[in-house]
């Protein structure tokens, strides 16, 4: 089943349109941007027009949500991915266009109800080299929610490679109870692995942070 994709886009419209053309079975493209003024959303909308008309090729359906800066721009892109969400997967990409809308999306989708966040993947691609980062989005909710003990924790994880509740206790000062307890919420929430000779990163954290 194909998902819907959630662009945000500039003046350019060639990543929007690589990510169109990666294979994957979208059913419906909306693209985000940004009218700062009309001479420069003019701009936005030749670069739509480009996407619209490869998607349509591809038989897929293709529109432009104007966004106005202002305070209720982050509510209206929330509103447009929690609607889709609702239904279906979602792909959230962070593909250009100005900053503010590029934070303001990547901050919206963090926001989505938590009955329809593990719907959606966000994707961030390199622009002019190979490289990309992708990470569901409610597991990067988890991972921005952590308290400075936690990070700490996956910190020590990461310097060692392969650590033993013991070794929180005795190089962190971490109680007993607290380290059997971080770790198992870790390994549940796929931050770590655990393996018969101690937890290690999972592949997925590897992937996205190192």
């Amino acid at each position: 089943m194909g998902r819907v994709l959630f662009a945000t886009l500039g003046f350019d419209a060639d990543l929007v349109l690589r990510r169109v053309r990666s294979g994957n079975e979208y059913t419906k493209i909306k693209c985000l941007g940004l009218r700062v003024d009309d001479t420069s959303f003019k701009r936005v909308e030749n670069a739509f027009s480009t996407v619209k008309f490869v998607a349509e090729r591809l038989g897929i359906s293709a529109e432009l949500r104007a966004l106005e800066p202002g305070r209720g721009l982050m509510r209206g892109i929330l509103a447009e991915i929690e609607r889709e969400a609702a239904i279906g997967e979602v792909e959230v990409y962070l593909s250009g266009g100005p900053r503010l809308l590029v934070v303001a999306t990547l901050i919206a989708t963090l926001l989505v109800d938590l009955h329809f966040i593990e719907n959606i993947l966000i994707v961030v691609e390199g622009e002019a080299f190979e490289g990309e980062i992708r990470s569901k989005a409610d597991w990067l909710k988890e991972l921005v929610k952590l308290s400075g003990e936690e990070v700490n924790i996956l910190n020590y994880v990461a310097g060692k490679g392969r650590v033993k509740p013991p070794d929180l206790v005795r190089d962190l000062d971490i109680p007993k109870a607290t380290a059997y307890k971080k770790l198992r919420k870790f390994t549940e929430r796929k931050f770590l692995k655990e393996e018969s000779d101690g937890y290690t990163l999972s592949e997925h954290f590897l992937e996205i942070l190192f």
